[in-house]
């Protein structure tokens, strides 16, 4: 199902989730990464795609990008002081 969501749809429109807390999220990130998409693909599924519709969303973005960078190999952390990762439950 994975492989015809991507094939249909392409990987700039395939977002990676767990399911969790339902699925041990390495198993879900196992089946992506079994799919053999080429690297450029991977990171679009793996956080890419989520950043540019993050992107769209202007206040919290530098702490989105920062914790995402934190979760997703290939994605770069940004290193500047306005994207320090801050508390996302208190109100800035």
């Amino acid at each position: 199902m994975l492989s015809q969501a991507v094939k249909r749809a392409g990987p700039e429109k395939v977002l990676f989730g767990s399911d969790g807390p339902w699925l041990h999220p390495g198993v879900e990130l196992f089946k992506v990464k079994a799919l053999g998409l080429s690297p450029s693909d991977a990171e679009l599924v793996l956080g890419g795609d989520l950043l540019r519709l993050i992107s769209k969303v202007k206040p919290r973005i530098r702490m989105l990008r920062t914790a995402t960078a934190a979760l997703v190999p290939g994605v770069p952390i940004q290193s500047s002081a306005s994207t320090e990762l801050r508390d996302p439950w208190r109100v800035h």
